[in-house]
């Protein structure tokens, strides 16, 4: 549980509005007490979402730079993989309907041990872990509290350096995030020293290649005889989260830790359209070991194709080292009907939208944004390209509502 430290400096963040003073382009950086670096970004110069986020080193920067990505040209599965892959902890101030149980019982009893009245929106403090594939969850860890805490409190010590000088004198710069440079502050002796530090260049995604490693069954695979025709296949992330928790599957009690979003493994036979195989994965980080499984028993079981087809740089490395001991030519092609077919029907199923109808990938995004909830949790880049396509009007007039709504519910 969030510690009284942590709502005391939230509340002080509060009170000095950082977002009044810098915008969530001016990042700037925080070494933490154990030598990593936190990348900050305060959020709510416009009055919207009002929060201050701490991505933490390289990998947290990537999550950040991904929100700029063009989610218009997203289908379905990849816009809520986008609207998931923040890696940062937050403090954030929300209505008091916008908290968990847990989260206004805890904060409540912060305010009455100090005889604090809390009114008027976005007047709580709420305390978030992203994780990629993970739904948003609480800071219990004592890493991620430490590192919020140090954040918030390099926080305090900007808004009093912006009492007596610009933001350009300060070293805080705008524009692509990584060909530029942001103020780095470090505590040293209980006094912040102020230096300037380069954003670090992108990190080249890298995607598992498992290999196979067993001669004894590889060997099994080349005897085989049959024939599994022509593969189509993907790995995206599932539609709807779940935790491994006994007791838990049905959310009936809320879970220790985090939900997770599982990775599918999906074939398709090319030819029929007919789905082959379809395999969640029981842990978002290890999902290359467990489908290059799946994909040695679907040999086995349907026989080796002859070719395999795969749309995205993710599926092309899990087949990387896989196709060519069990004889397939291995080919990425950008668009796979058959596949993408299968894709939006299982989108159709899990969503709880099977009216058919426009099946394009198109459709399935605003089908999407038409879940308010869903809306919620999207990043604040994100929220501004839709209300960019609002108004250019290329949303239909219901997707356009409910962004508006959003919007408002954010004071934008």
């Amino acid at each position: 549980m969030p510690t009284d430290r942590l709502y005391d400096l939230a509340f002080q963040l509060r009170k000095i509005k950082l977002w009044k003073q810098l915008y969530d382009s001016q990042l700037f950086a925080v070494r933490h007490a154990d030598g990593t670096i936190g990348y900050c970004c305060a959020m709510g110069m416009l009055g919207e979402h009002l929060a201050l986020a701490v991505y933490p080193g390289d990998e947290g920067m990537r999550s950040y730079r991904r929100m700029g990505e063009d989610c218009l040209a997203m289908d379905s599965f990849a816009l809520q993989e986008a609207a998931f892959a923040q890696n940062c902890v937050m403090v954030s101030f929300e209505s008091k309907d916008e908290l968990r149980p847990r989260e206004l019982d805890e904060a409540r009893r912060y305010c009455k041990e100090r005889q604090i009245a809390l009114k008027g929106k976005r007047a709580y403090p709420q305390f978030k872990r992203f994780r990629p594939h993970y739904f948003p969850w609480y800071v219990d860890d004592a890493v991620d509290q430490a590192r919020l805490l140090e954040g918030m409190e390099a926080c305090i010590e900007v808004s009093a350096r912006l009492k007596s000088q610009t933001p350009e004198e300060l070293g805080f710069t705008e524009g692509v995030p990584f060909e530029r440079s942001i103020p780095l502050l470090e505590k040293i002796g209980g006094v912040y020293s102020w230096s300037v530090m380069p954003l670090p260049e992108p990190l080249p995604v890298v995607y598992p290649s498992p290999e196979m490693r067993d001669d004894l069954t590889l060997a099994k695979l080349k005897k085989s005889k049959k024939a599994g025709g022509e593969w189509a296949c993907d790995i995206f992330m599932h539609v709807q989260a779940t935790s491994d928790e006994e007791g838990d599957a049905e959310f009936v009690e809320e879970p220790k830790n985090a939900p997770f979003f599982p990775y599918l493994l999906m074939i398709v036979d090319n030819e029929t359209g007919l789905i082959v195989r379809l395999e969640a994965s029981k842990d978002p980080e290890e999902y290359a070991m467990e489908f290059m499984r799946s994909i040695v028993e679907t040999v086995w079981t349907n026989g080796a194709p002859t070719r395999i087809l795969v749309c995205n740089e993710r599926t092309r490395a899990l087949f990387a080292n896989l196709a060519g001991p069990i004889g397939a030519k291995l080919l990425l092609k950008k668009s796979i009907p058959q596949l993408e077919e299968a894709k939006e029907n299982f989108w159709e199923h899990f969503s709880g939208d099977e009216g058919g109808g426009e099946d394009s990938q198109i459709e399935q995004v605003f089908d999407m944004l038409r879940d308010a909830e869903l809306l919620k949790t999207l990043p604040e880049e994100m929220i501004k390209q839709f209300m960019q396509a609002v108004q250019e009007g290329v949303l239909p007039k219901d997707v356009a509502d409910i962004v508006r709504s959003e919007c408002w519910r954010r004071g934008m």
